[in-house]
């Protein structure tokens, strides 16, 4: 099986970085503004993206620390997701916050993967830029850039 690994460093807390990601309303400030459902353990969100999305259950959780997501659910376009793992490893290092993000589960290294990899690059740096200087640019906010 194939991994989207990253690795980065955001100049805040653990805490901020956890809150940015597991609160429903932040994540609609740097992922996308189109959500549905709760974010706790054993929950259900959706993540739309236009007509397309992706529904995740919040199956792991150590506050501050780690999160992870299993795909439940998505349509057509991002069927090939259905049973991937997305981690958002967290730790505060000298000061600032290390992310090591990985989403597992990519049969192949194809287009899918591809523009996969690219989306959460563009994702993870809206999320940096939310927290260092509350710049908005998930997908379907006035700053997004396609």
């Amino acid at each position: 099986m194939e991994s989207i690994r990253h690795l980065f460093h955001i100049n805040s807390t653990a805490q901020n970085v956890y809150e940015a990601i597991v609160n429903k309303d932040h994540l609609k400030k740097w992922y996308t503004n189109d959500i549905e459902g709760e974010s706790r353990l054993n929950s259900r969100l959706t993540f739309k993206f236009g007509d397309v999305g992706y529904s995740v259950e919040l199956v792991e959780i150590i506050e501050n620390k780690f999160l992870k997501w299993l795909c439940i659910d998505a349509d057509e376009v991002f069927k090939e997701v259905i049973g991937h793992e997305t981690i958002f490893d967290i730790e505060q290092v000298n000061g600032k916050t290390r992310i090591r993000f990985s989403q597992s589960g990519f049969s192949e290294k194809n287009d899918l993967y591809a523009g996969i990899n690219y989306s959460w690059g563009k994702y993870l740096e809206s999320l940096r830029q939310y927290i260092q200087i509350g710049i908005s640019e998930g997908f379907g906010t006035e700053k997004y850039r396609s």
